[in-house]
């Protein structure tokens, strides 16, 4: 049984001008215990801390109680079979030894985590955290010096024994590059001594798998019948707004808010990029009839500027949380559109990415440029988007090599 954490504000033993003790209450097989976080506040200051922006003074309480959340979750992940004796003998365990003068591999990425959790990147985060835990199994204590070609080679030939795929490995090596050109930047190691790339280690890229449909399927997914008001339906629908809203991912989709529709358009920063983009350039995206009468049938009744459009994540939620209820989305959306894949006689599963594909690759198909792709997209590079776009068909090929033949 999994152990689930909550933030929470302890009335049980108000202290001085209405101040109230932070924890953390973590659950397991219904049973409840509480950890300090070492802040005492107001219920009015607790509830701001639960927003995006939070004023200045408040800023440097909220990154610690976000700290402290990924510490805990961290410890939790790692116990394969939780007890509340397991999780306090390595959260209450006090470290004794010096700082390192030196930070390794494994020190930083326990860095880029924990700064991730704290700008609400949890899903990044997590892909971090999945990285170091492989390395870390592999080799507990992880050096810079440790890590070259011979390393990277054998840490690949391990994870093929085990099973994990060319694109899960790639993911995992691709964070750890990541965290040897933090450490290049930072000076910690020298340029000579990067073991990736030409005539050293190159990462290997998975075999694109098509991911698209094509007009003809799309249609058959609009056509499909669904009971009305049921999660099939609302599943379906969320599938197909994000197909007509550019490929918007499901993260964008439950934040979006009714300030973000003017006129006949959505305009919104893409979350995956507001954080690591300087002024980034809004994505516009003009609604169809079809993605009206979606928002219509599934949106907040209570259509004030700052509301959610639709009611999937709650205002007083905080980042960790909103992530939970955006990954069961994924999985809800998936299941459902599994279900009506099979049902229409696609051989490929449908999931949240078969969406996003779709888009892009059915507007190449029609003929629009690549450079209204990747801006609806969202993308920084036209070579980011060629990733998305399918090869063309037999028949497309065919048609032009004819044009080489003179007429």
């Amino acid at each position: 049984m999994y152990a689930h954490q909550k933030l929470v504000i302890d009335k049980r033993r108000p202290k001085k001008e209405n101040l109230y003790p932070v924890k953390i209450r973590i659950t397991h097989q219904r049973i409840q215990k509480y950890y300090a976080v070492g802040i005492d506040m107001s219920e009015v200051d607790f509830d701001r801390i639960s927003k995006n922006s939070v004023r200045k003074e408040l800023r440097i309480a909220k990154k610690k109680v976000l700290l402290f959340q990924s510490k805990v979750q961290h410890i939790i992940d790692s116990l394969e079979d939780f007890t509340f004796l397991e999780f306090e003998k390595k959260f209450l365990k006090k470290n004794d030894a010096p700082e390192p003068k030196v930070k390794d591999i494994l020190n930083y990425f326990e860095d880029v985590i924990d700064q991730l959790t704290v700008d609400g990147r949890i899903g990044s985060a997590n892909a971090y955290m999945g990285a170091y835990n492989s390395l870390k199994s592999f080799m507990p204590s992880l050096t810079f010096k440790k890590v070259d070609v011979t390393f990277l080679k054998a840490y690949e030939a391990k994870m093929k024994r085990k099973g994990r795929s060319i694109s899960t490995i790639g993911i995992y090596l691709r964070h750890l590059r990541a965290i040897y050109n933090k450490a290049i930047e930072n000076g910690r190691i020298d340029q000579k001594d990067y073991p990736f790339g030409k005539n050293k280690f190159q990462i290997k890229a998975p075999r694109n798998i098509k991911k698209a449909l094509t007009i003809e399927q799309i249609k058959k997914i609009i056509d499909y019948k669904v009971s009305e008001a049921t999660t099939q339906q609302f599943a379906r629908d969320i599938w197909l707004f994000s197909y007509m809203s550019c490929g918007m991912n499901i993260k964008d989709i439950v934040n979006l808010k009714f300030k973000n529709i003017r006129e006949e358009t959505i305009q919104f920063d893409r979350a995956k990029t507001s954080n690591t983009i300087q002024n980034p350039k809004p994505i516009v995206i003009n609604l169809l009839p079809q993605s009206v009468e979606i928002i219509e049938r599934w949106c907040n009744t209570n259509r004030k500027e700052n509301n959610y459009i639709f009611p999937i994540l709650k205002h007083h939620m905080d980042e960790i949380q909103k992530h939970k209820v955006k990954d069961q989305l994924v999985k809800t959306i998936n299941h459902y559109m599994k279900q009506i894949g099979e049902e229409i006689g696609l051989e490929r599963k449908l999931t949240t990415y078969v969406a996003r594909h779709s888009f892009a690759t059915v507007l190449k198909r029609s003929g629009a440029p690549m450079e209204l792709i990747s801006e609806s997209l969202g993308h920084k590079s036209l070579q980011t988007t060629e990733v998305y776009l399918d090869s063309f068909e037999d028949h497309t090929r065919r048609k032009f090599m004819q044009n080489l033949i003179p007429k």
